[in-house]
């Protein structure tokens, strides 16, 4: 068992929890300092390494300078060698470092002042003089070792013209040490380096341990870091081994690059130095808050201790002295103390006077608890639901006797017993998985199953069962309260014959609707056929009242044709009889030929219709005559209820789902909100019967029916006195299969098939009413 800590155990916690965030801060704040000094040291790196390019580009200019000089010499042109010879040394002095070659185009050296006039001449290097040659312009070679010299030097290369013609070659070679000398006069810290490598990657120069790695390759992460860039700053290692932050720059004159690096241990050394005076002034600044926290938790635990002891005297019942501390919070203990020992004597002499009113109505409660013991054993015993009380392997420990009327089992017969064998096999792993389910959060289920009775017969049974809970939360046993529904079972079986029933006798009348529409349009068709003979008659003119007449009969005529029509596509789509042949459809087109169809019918209203196709709109995958009468419904539907002088907007657009939408905006009186859901339910005009506008009710149920049998969506949108937007959407060419047919199934228009014959009875006889009046 773990002791409880002393007060000046946590003072001391408590002073090493303020301390530690303060040196945390301190090393960060470190820490971010030095980042900002590495972030300098590489600023300053990469200048200088940029200073010493240009000071390396300068030294190859001047050198450059005297090479051009010198191929301009009159010796030379005159090819007295002796005399260029004689000339170009004096030119150079005693410089031991510099020498001048003269080569000619097969890369033969003619002469060289590092050796006397007249020597033997050591091979050349003949690929600057082909390059010179090649291009007529001076070059700067890479590091080669000399064949005179066998030092590590460099060459600038500059042509000798001849008629317009590279002659020779006039070339000044420069021994690497020259350029090592140029980063060794810069005086750099200690703990920094200067090199310069070549386009080969080879090291040419360098401010510390030339002679060693002039001539050596650089290393090939570094290589691959300079190479990739033409000047930054990277890490790396050198060749000697020693891990540096070094910062590069490439010329654009030799194609060289200058190095400059650091030491990582030079610049890490300050933060190293700050981070040690940082811990050990922590230490002390610790060991100082420790002294002083267990200084002062000993002077605090004295008062407390004397607490203690009066905290067992009130234990005890023992009356406690008048004490005085020095520490405010331990005065205020020690007085509450003094008061709950004066509050615990009044209680004591107030229990004492309880104890015996308490006995008495524990008695009273004894005799009520088993009182409404027995009422609810009662009640479970005289209830019709059969009540179980099971454990969790689901063995009965307690069942009503209803036990006997549902199962005709004893209930003491099924004591001590699992019901499990009594559940029909058809059901058995269904009852056990719902079982399985239930678990603390879903205590609760109903399920239904049949199960045997004594005699052999099933039953149908319906059980709820609740799991119960242990004070702790978990699973301890099962409540399942069971009621007899086979005669429920028997009714909905007797149910769902007679919805069979009902699914054929609506075919059948379905049949029947379809062959009274074809029989009522050929008539039809007859009358409107003679009515356009008799108006476009020239034998014997109408008169201006015979023709008012022809013309009230073939509207109505047409309107009529029009209703059937509905009225035989609602019968086909409730037959499933009814197909649309999927195919491109271009949507430009369609909303050009919706204009011109609803153009007649718009100027007629006084309504303005305007179209706003996208210029480049795709194509959509439809039956093009079936969407053409999806918009012509809604089309003369935001006619016939708009406002005289009101418009009509057909818009077609992509929508952010990649489908394409073709929308028809009104600017009638709207839809109320309460009524959206009767929009496309078929007969149903939301009141517009009243108004006297024509119409069946039946045009946006067998619209929404088309669409979705082309795989699209309607929908719309309204508010209420200011207009309407219907809708479609349809998938966009590509999308969806070509040249496919689909055939109408199940239609929730079916419901309502009883309705067609009336409505077309009423329809009929107010067509017939309107044209009689008319002729009147």
């Amino acid at each position: 068992m773990q002791l409880p800590r002393t007060i000046a155990w946590r003072l001391v916690v408590l002073v090493t929890a303020a301390i530690l965030p303060v040196l945390a801060f301190a090393a960060f704040m470190m820490a971010r300092y030095a980042e900002a000094e590495r972030a300098g040291h590489q600023l300053q790196t990469l200048a200088t390494a940029r200073a010493l390019s240009v000071g390396i580009d300068r030294e190859l200019a001047t050198q450059q300078t005297l090479a051009v000089a010198l191929s301009g010499s009159a010796a030379l042109a005159n090819r007295d060698w002796e005399t260029f010879h004689r000339r170009a040394k004096t030119l150079l002095g005693d410089d031991p470092e510099r020498r001048v070659l003269v080569i000619d185009v097969a890369g033969r050296q003619i002469l060289n002042t590092f050796l006397p006039y007249g020597s033997d001449l050591p091979d050349t290097d003949p690929r600057p003089v082909r390059e010179v040659v090649k291009t007529g312009a001076p070059i700067v070679s890479d590091l080669v070792f000399g064949g005179a010299t066998r030092r590590p030097v460099i060459g600038l290369y500059v042509p000798i013209f001849e008629e317009g013609r590279v002659a020779q070659v006039l070339a000044v070679g420069l021994d690497a040490d020259r350029i090592s000398r140029i980063l060794r006069d810069q005086r750099m810290p200690q703990g920094w380096l200067a090199a310069v490598v070549d386009r080969n990657g080879i090291i040419l120069a360098r401010n510390r341990l030339s002679e060693a790695f002039v001539g050596q390759s650089a290393t090939p992460e570094y290589l691959q870091v300079i190479r990739a860039a033409e000047e930054g700053v990277a890490e790396s290692v050198t060749k000697e081994g020693i891990p540096v932050h070094g910062a590069f720059a490439r010329s654009a004159v030799s194609g060289w690059t200058t190095v400059v690096a650091v030491d990582t241990a030079v610049l890490n050394a300050a933060l190293i130095r700050s981070l040690q005076w940082l811990g050990a002034g922590g230490v002390l600044l610790l060991a100082a808050g420790a002294s002083a926290a267990v200084f002062y938790g000993r002077r605090i635990a004295e008062p407390i201790g004397t607490l203690a002891v009066m905290a067992t005297s009130l234990g005890e019942g023992r009356p406690l002295a008048k004490r005085e501390f020095a520490i405010g919070e331990v005065q205020r203990v020690a007085e509450e103390m003094q008061a709950a020992a004066t509050l615990l004597r009044r209680r004591a002499e107030e229990r004492e006077a309880l104890l015996g009113s308490l006995e008495q109505r524990v008695q009273v409660r004894t005799r009520e608890l088993a009182e409404s013991e027995a009422r609810y054993r009662m009640l479970a015993e005289n209830a019709n639901d059969m009540i179980v009380h099971a454990d969790l392997n689901r063995v009965w420990r307690y069942v009503s006797p209803s036990c006997r009327r549902m199962l005709g089992f004893e209930a003491v017969e099924m004591i001590g017993k699992s019901a499990v064998g009594l559940i029909h096999p058809d059901d058995a792993d269904r009852v056990a998985e719902a079982v399985r389910a239930l678990r603390p959060g879903a205590e609760r289920m109903t399920c239904a199953f049949r199960a045997r009775r004594k005699d052999g017969a099933f039953v149908w049974h319906e059980s709820s069962w609740t799991l119960l809970l242990d004070p702790e939360g978990k699973p301890a046993s099962y409540m399942v309260v069971a009621r007899d529904i086979t005669k429920r079972k028997e009714a909905e079986a007797q149910a769902e014959r007679a919805a069979a029933a009902a699914e054929a006798a609506n075919r059948a009348k379905s049949q029947f609707l379809a062959s009274m529409s074809h029989e009522l349009r050929t008539p039809l068709n007859a009358v409107i056929g003679f009515g356009q003979l008799l108006l476009e008659g020239n034998r014997e003119p109408l008169t201006a009242r015979q023709r008012e007449y022809l013309e009230y009969i073939l509207r109505g005529g047409n309107q009529l044709l029009g209703l059937i029509n509905d009225v035989l596509d609602l019968a086909k789509i409730e037959a499933g009889k009814l197909t649309v042949s999927i195919g491109r459809v271009e949507v430009a087109g369609l909303i050009e030929s919706l204009a011109v169809m609803l153009g007649p019918m718009a100027h007629e209203c006084g309504v303005r219709i305007e179209t706003t196709p996208l210029p480049l709109c795709p194509a959509v995958r439809a039956d093009r005559a079936r969407l053409l009468q999806v918009l012509i419904n809604l089309g003369t539907n935001a006619i016939k209820y708009n406002r005289r002088g009101g418009s009509v907007m057909i818009r077609a657009r992509v929508a952010e789902d990649g489908w394409v939408r073709i929308s028809v905006t009104d600017t009638g009186s709207g839809i109320a909100p309460g009524r959206r859901r009767e929009v496309f339910e078929p007969f149903n005009r939301l009141g517009a019967e009243q108004s006297g506008t024509e119409g069946t009710g039946i045009g946006l149920a067998i619209s929404k029916q088309l669409i979705e049998m082309m795989a699209g969506r309607i929908d719309f949108i309204s508010e209420e006195g200011q207009g309407s937007t219907f809708w479609v959407e349809l998938p966009e060419d590509g999308i969806a299969e070509s040249g496919s047919e689909v055939s109408a199934g199940g239609s929730e228009l079916s419901s309502s098939g009883d309705a067609f014959m009336a409505a077309l009875d009423q329809l009929v006889a107010a067509l017939g009413e309107r044209v009689t009046r008319n002729v009147s």
